[in-house]
């Protein structure tokens, strides 16, 4: 039977914009389904959600990874990117809470409208099964994101296809241990649905494995901040055990690669690290459809570029996060996840060989290793923050600040094995704990612990090298404010501001309980009224 699947542009979604009138809105027919292979077409289809807007992706990197203690600026100065996020002085109106709001519930739509679809176009139940595990494991990790970065949010599990339909459209928002539930549904059928392996031409798309270290993760988080089920943190070393067991056993096509530097290589995507992915796929005809990061947070040198191109590194690292490695510089994150000291891809080679760029600590800005008075940043007069080498692209930019094949990598191995270690050193097994850290550690270069830096190996010492440790490994990633939130972590963590990381006229702020979510986005409030009150303090 073939049927006509429907979107709101934007999604502009389930919950409005502004104070439009529902008979301005719009629809797009978002495909025709026959057969299987439109199908497949239409799941694939929703992983470039995340891309459709390169403004609402370049606000939620400043959503997960802005308003922590290394949080700064870039070398473009403060004019662009993360302000209203790192000095906590975003508000409902801010337009990248209202865009990503939308994103995820239009990921959401379109996994309802799977679900709803693929049992009567694919007669056979066990491909039926993979295709709606695949749909629920999007719309499982879109309220993941969702709960933790607004709390209570409305949860819609049918698909919403007229405008008339307000009753579907508009809905209250449900309790935290309500949405949870959802989440843990959607992964657990994603878990028993979904195939161990990908073909390379699906590579990126989700897994058995993925699955398994998602729903670990959710249940690290239930665990945590605001549910506080410390119940949950058995459950989490349950899961994560299981699947690394199928990892040791050959189940599944995963590892921790031998370097850390081949984790983010584009020349090495869709390694067996990474277990989910977004995928950029931007070329000369398309330029929008690519990933934006590099753009923002790689250093200067980060990527190649052509004659009238420019860089613009507009989120940054306060210097001192370097304090967090060992001084003798084993530690490959320094360089190859942070910037403090790397090969140019843009700048003029010196005798054949590329120039370094390198972060001067005493005044806080780049210099080029030739030409030490060669400053980059905010007309060099601006101390400015490390930027991200991790995103470093070899792909030259193609004139859209999307212009990047790089993907957005959502879940890798490394990810999975700290969060497992944290389940079990609150589990009472820190012995087991450190076993996993120093696997992640020692891949990069870093000394076993216990020594010099962590000489413990109690469970409180455990616990703060796992905080520690995340950050060398996965800062930069969208980790960071989640993991704060979590942990209960956020008030110490902005009584560590200091005046230095925030640009000149800037102030820094204080803490204060509303940081914890969130605002709703203005324009969801103004046209639902059901998801008032507003987030508490905003």
């Amino acid at each position: 039977m073939q049927r006509l699947l429907f979107t709101i542009i934007l999604f502009a979604t389930l919950l409005g914009q502004g104070c439009k009138k529902l008979d301005e809105e719009t629809f797009s027919v978002l495909s025709s389904y026959s057969n299987e292979t439109e199908v497949k077409a239409a799941v694939t289809g929703m992983y470039q959600t995340f891309f459709s807007n390169y403004s609402q992706t370049q606000g939620l990197i400043s959503m997960l990874e802005s308003g922590n203690r290394y949080s700064t600026f870039g070398e473009f100065g403060d004019t662009y990117g993360n302000t209203p996020y790192y000095d906590y002085t975003v508000t409902p109106q801010e337009a990248t809470l209202s865009s990503n709001w939308k994103m995820f519930y239009k990921m959401i739509n379109n996994a309802n409208e799977v679900m709803v679809a693929v049992p009567e176009i694919i007669k056979d139940q066990a491909t039926a099964d993979a295709y709606i595990g695949e749909a629920r494991f999007l719309r499982g990790w879109a309220y993941f994101m969702l709960t933790q970065l607004w709390g209570e949010v409305p949860l819609h599990l049918e698909p919403t296809r007229s405008l008339a339909n307000t009753a579907s459209i508009y809905k209250p928002r449900s309790p935290i241990s309500e949405v949870y539930n959802v989440i843990v549904a959607d992964l657990e059928f994603a878990k028993s649905n979904l195939p161990n392996t990908r073909p390379g031409n699906e590579l990126g798309r989700a897994t058995k494995a993925a699955a398994m270290g998602m729903l670990g993760k959710v249940y690290l988080t239930m665990a945590g901040k605001p549910l506080n089920a410390a119940g949950y943190y058995q459950k989490a070393a349950d899961e994560l055990n299981q699947m690394t067991q199928l990892v040791n056993n050959g189940t599944f096509n995963t590892s921790l690669l031998p370097k850390y530097e081949d984790v983010f290589s584009t020349r090495n995507e869709m390694n067996n690290e990474v277990l989910v992915a977004f995928r950029g796929s931007a070329n000369s005809s398309s330029q929008s459809n690519g990933t934006i990061f590099p753009w923002i947070m790689g250093s200067h040198g980060c990527y190649p570029t052509a004659a009238g191109q420019f860089q613009a590194q507009m989120y940054g690292l306060r210097w001192d996060i370097m304090r967090l490695f060992e001084k003798n510089g084993s530690d490959v994150r320094l360089r190859d996840g942070i910037g403090g000291r790397y090969a140019s891809l843009s700048d003029p080679n010196v005798n054949g060989v590329a120039d370094t760029v390198y972060y001067d600590t005493a005044t806080f800005v780049y210099r080029m290793k030739s030409n030490p008075n060669r400053v980059f940043g905010f007309l060099g007069i601006v101390k400015i923050g490390l930027g991200y080498t991790k995103w470093k692209s070899l792909d030259s930019w193609i004139g859209s600040p999307a212009g990047f094949q790089k993907d957005w990598i959502v879940l890798r191995y490394a990810d999975v094995l700290l969060c497992l270690a944290e389940a079990l050193n609150e589990t009472n097994q820190p012995g087991q704990a450190m076993t996993l850290i120093n696997q992640v550690r020692q891949r990069s270069g870093a000394s076993a612990c216990p020594n010099a830096m962590y000489p413990a190996t109690d469970q409180a010492s455990v616990r703060q090298l796992i905080k520690e440790e995340r950050v060398r490994e996965l800062i930069g990633e969208g980790t960071s404010i989640t993991d704060i939130r979590r942990w209960g972590t956020l008030q110490s963590e902005m009584a560590a501001f200091r005046a230095d990381q925030f640009f000149v006229g800037r102030v820094m702020p204080s803490y204060n309980a509303k940081f914890e979510l969130y605002p709703v986005p203005f324009s969801e409030l103004s046209t639902n009224p059901l998801l008032l009150p507003q987030n508490t303090g905003w």
